[in-house]
C-alpha cells in the first residue's frame, strides 16, 4: 500500500479535552442573552446556547432522549450538572428562582423552560 493511501491516524484525546468545557470561564461571552420571562427571548437565547453545546460536543444533553434515560458514567453526571449550572446562571435572578429546583437532568430543566416560555 502506497504512504498516500494510508488511512490517517486518528488523535488521540487527552484527559485534559474531557475538562475542556469546565474551563469555560463566563458563559455570557457565549451566550450573551439572559433568558427573561419579561422580555420572552427564548428563541434567541436558545439558539446562541445550542450553539455553544454544538462547539463543545454537549448538545445531546438537551437534545438526545436515549441518553437521558439510559445508565451514564460519572463523567457524563458532571457534564451534565455544568450544563444545568449553565443554563441557571444565563437566566434572569426571577428566572432563576422559578427552575432552581427543577428536579432532573439538564434536559428536564431545558424543556421545562421550554414550556415556560410556550405557555407565554
Amino acid at each position: 500500500m502506497a504512504e498516500d493511501d494510508t488511512p490517517p491516524t486518528p488523535t488521540p484525546t487527552s484527559p485534559n479535552d474531557k475538562l475542556f468545557p469546565f474551563g469555560v470561564a463566563s458563559m455570557y461571552n457565549n451566550v450573551p442573552v439572559k433568558l427573561s420571562l419579561e422580555k420572552l427571548n427564548y428563541n434567541s437565547w436558545s439558539s446562541f446556547f445550542k450553539i455553544h453545546l454544538g462547539n463543545l460536543g454537549l448538545k445531546k444533553h438537551i437534545e438526545d432522549m436515549s441518553s437521558s434515560t439510559s445508565t451514564r458514567d460519572p463523567n457524563w453526571d458532571r457534564l451534565d450538572d455544568l450544563i444545568k449550572m449553565w443554563i441557571i446562571g444565563t437566566c434572569t435572578k426571577s428566572l432563576q428562582d422559578q427552575v432552581v429546583s427543577t428536579p432532573g437532568n439538564a434536559m428536564a430543566l431545558w424543556n421545562h423552560l421550554k414550556e415556560l416560555f410556550h405557555d407565554n
